[in-house]
């Protein structure tokens, strides 16, 4: 079963399991696991460019700082400089773009997770369907016994009396 993958996906939808129905569940979770890992990888792609963006918007920021120090100030310290770029707009709203992609990044490792969690679940859905977990009641082994046993003491009361 092919899945496609190209377009948005609900990870709660995608971690449904239709025990009914479990050999296309077991067809369609390798991609499912594909497409979740590829999201993955991507917001960490993008983490990584922010990042470096970032420090390369910060050490800008600091030159900038040094040779352009405030009013009053002839020789700004480091400390003085730091604390300008910390407060710069520009840097503010990448960290805070650094931060949202952190989150998203989180939230789709937990998603990877969660579909080697569904893995875990369908084969363990596999198993019980394979013992029929999932099959209507039969009559036990054992009540299969006492009923022959049954009939033989019967058969033996009937002996006897005669």
């Amino acid at each position: 079963m092919r899945i496609d993958i190209k377009e948005e996906r609900d990870i709660r939808e995608d971690l449904d399991i239709d025990r009914f129905n479990l050999e296309v569940e077991n067809e369609k979770n390798p991609c499912l696991v594909y497409y979740w890992s590829k999201q993955l990888s991507k917001e960490q792609r993008e983490l990584a460019d922010l990042k470096v963006r970032l420090k390369v918007k910060r050490a800008d920021k600091m030159l900038f700082y040094k040779k352009n120090p405030l009013d009053g100030i002839t020789k700004p310290s480091n400390d003085i400089v730091q604390a300008m770029v910390d407060k710069d707009k520009e840097v503010v709203s990448l960290e805070y773009e650094k931060n949202q992609k952190e989150f998203d990044v989180n939230t789709l490792a937990g998603a990877e997770k969660s579909m080697d969690n569904r893995r875990s679940a369908l084969k363990n859905l596999t198993e019980l369907y394979n013992k029929n977990y999932y099959s209507y009641p039969e009559a036990s082994r054992r009540s299969k016994i006492d009923d022959k046993l049954d009939r033989q003491r019967a058969m033996l009361n009937e002996k006897k009396e005669k």
